[in-house]
């Protein structure tokens, strides 16, 4: 049976072979800049990123790139679902392989990559790609980040905590710099539970930091920041 994460326009379909729709995906998504013509969301899964995207801006052209051809097809199906299909493309390759042969820049780039490194692996092949970091280490993604990103462009990301710090500590050396951090908690009383994370070629003198909590004080509830932040895509706010 499919499962479905409902958007106020339509549906996003999520077959058993693809990656799923997550909270982190949802953030990014509602989150990252949009300010451009053109972006990019590398490692697409479902699509959800990038369409939430188009939907916020409607001048911007997405891209979604997936190496795993069952989620690439999956992503297709419901960019074309959408309403904003036809400013929605979704492309089967490697990063790495894209970024290191195409002429094209991106004002925007966004990733919810695979977090997990030398950590034991399930046996779905997909799920290993989606959590995993070996198909695209992140170097590799900094580095092809920095090089199709243009020059007044955005780099936004969605990390663990631990990760993203490592991220933000090595990022500098290719010439990629955080501007914007925001910290995310489960509910308050919590460890920090991720990183959203925004990076520019150019350098500032002042990191952007804020703090947003997703779990209200009761059961089953959510904060008014989070809601406001995601209620333009969930149809229970």
């Amino acid at each position: 049976m499919n499962s479905y994460f409902k958007f106020k326009q339509f549906i996003i379909i999520q077959d058993q072979c693809a990656m799923k729709v997550g909270t982190d995906g949802v953030l990014l998504g509602a989150w990252c800049s949009i300010q451009g013509k053109t972006a990019l969301d590398v490692g697409t899964g479902t699509g959800v990123v990038a369409i939430m995207m188009a939907q916020r801006n409607v001048q911007l052209d997405v891209t979604g790139i997936e190496i795993d051809l069952d989620a690439a097809e999956q992503a297709e199906r419901n960019m074309n679902h959408s309403p904003w299909k036809t400013r929605l493309h979704s492309i089967h390759a490697d990063f790495r392989t894209f970024s290191a042969n195409t002429s094209q820049k991106f004002d925007i780039i966004v990733s919810n990559p695979p977090y997990f490194t030398n950590s034991l692996k399930g046996p779905v092949d997909a799920r290993n790609t989606a959590r995993h970091a070996d198909e695209l280490p992140y170097s590799d993604l900094i580095r092809g980040a920095q090089r199709i990103l243009e020059e007044t462009g955005t780099f936004a990301l969605v990390m663990p905590y631990v990760e993203g710090n490592l991220l933000i500590a090595g990022a500098s050396e290719y010439g990629l710099h955080c501007v914007r951090k925001t910290n995310v908690y489960s509910k308050k009383g919590k460890n920090i539970k991720r990183l959203l994370l925004e990076f520019q070629k150019k350098p500032v003198h002042t990191l952007r930091e804020s703090h947003l909590y997703i779990e209200g004080e009761e059961l089953n509830s959510f904060t008014p920041e989070y809601q406001a932040l995601t209620k333009d895509f969930y149809l229970k706010f």
